[in-house]
């Protein structure tokens, strides 16, 4: 799988130009980023959370981890990590751990990680273990408009 087929419709769609970087397959976003060769902070990665009402896509930098409390006081909601099973289920056309950080692509809302917002060129997952998308940031922008964003990481 080069890219996810969702992903790739949902950037065609809104007309957002990528290249796909490809890269020996790992299992951690820090393996990841150095086997791609790119710095871990411009390497995005997400989180998929719920709570008694729907499902919400974390979006951070690779080299931090959400702090699940921030993020919960922060938008005032009971947050909680979904299990690898339940992910499968929504992320069909994906790789358990490789779940593209653009939640609209899967009709889920997102909250992004403030950090994110001064690179100026991000790499996401493409749904396998063994691509990235790499994203200019005003089309990266452009594809978190409508998320709420805060700090609610911890650096690595």
């Amino acid at each position: 799988m080069a890219i996810a087929i969702t992903l790739k419709e949902y950037l065609h769609e809104l007309g957002i130009k990528y290249d796909v970087l490809g890269h020996v397959p790992t299992e951690t976003s820090m393996e990841t980023a150095q086997a791609a060769h790119i710095p871990g902070d411009k390497l995005v990665k997400s989180v998929l959370l719920k709570d008694e009402k729907d499902y919400v896509l974390a979006v951070v930098p690779s080299t931090y981890h959400v702090q699940l409390s921030d993020l919960a006081s922060r938008f005032r909601r009971r947050l909680q990590l979904v299990p690898e099973a339940e992910i499968a289920s929504i992320f069909t056309d994906c790789e358990i751990g490789a779940i593209p950080p653009i939640g609209p692509a899967y009709a889920i809302d997102m909250v992004v990680d403030n950090k994110l917002l001064d690179c100026e060129d991000l790499y996401i997952e493409a749904g396998d273990h063994k691509n990235l998308v790499h994203l200019r940031s005003d089309d990266f922008r452009r594809l978190i408009s409508n998320s709420k964003r805060g700090d609610f990481t911890r650096h690595v």
